[in-house]
């Protein structure tokens, strides 16, 4: 049926009209443009989630600069010995700090590498598993700038980490070390 008004007021003319009309005699259901919205609103598709988004993205750089930080001080803790031994055969300090940065550039960089394969691979599996539960299609889409911020921040918290185990290994007394055992 065609609206012969414009408008709220047409467009209740039209409802009218069919529900004493054709939805009287037989079991009709009605809809509008206005309900078909308000039910669209109400469902999965109208959710904003940027503020999760961004509250999961920041979980996930505390993580990896957690795990990063435990990585670089067990790594110091376990082989302070070697180091001061490196130190005492010649190594000079700027090699060492260069071998604990490169040590903690290596596992960072792999996790990244890990991480950004596996939530892609994730992400794209959840689009398609959850895709019934939209009305629209929600689509795929791996956000580049986003992703090589979390990568900086991350490789940030590996130079921090990785400064603060160079300033623990001046503090270290290789007599006390060395006499440990």
């Amino acid at each position: 049926m065609r609206n012969p008004g414009s408008g709220q007021a047409g467009l209740a003319d039209a409802v009218d009209a069919l529900r004493s009309g054709p939805a009287g005699r037989d079991a009709l259901t009605i809809e509008t443009t206005a309900t078909a919205l308000n039910k669209d609103q109400s469902s999965l598709t109208a959710l904003n989630v940027n503020g999760l988004v961004d509250l999961d993205s920041f979980y996930t750089l505390l993580m990896a600069a957690t795990a990063i930080a435990i990585f670089v001080f067990g790594l110091m803790l376990h082989r302070r010995r070697e180091y001061v031994i490196l130190l005492a055969q010649g190594m000079r300090s700027t090699e060492l700090r260069a071998l604990v940065l490169g040590e903690a550039a290596l596992i960072a960089t792999g996790g990244l590498v890990a991480g950004i394969a596996v939530g892609a691979g994730m992400a794209y599996l959840l689009v398609h598993v959850l895709q019934p539960l939209f009305i629209l299609d929600p689509g795929y889409a791996f956000p580049p700038g986003r992703v090589g911020v979390l990568a900086a921040l991350a490789i940030g918290s590996t130079l921090a980490s990785a400064a603060c185990a160079v300033t623990f290994l001046r503090r270290l007394n290789p007599a006390e070390l060395l006499r440990e055992e």
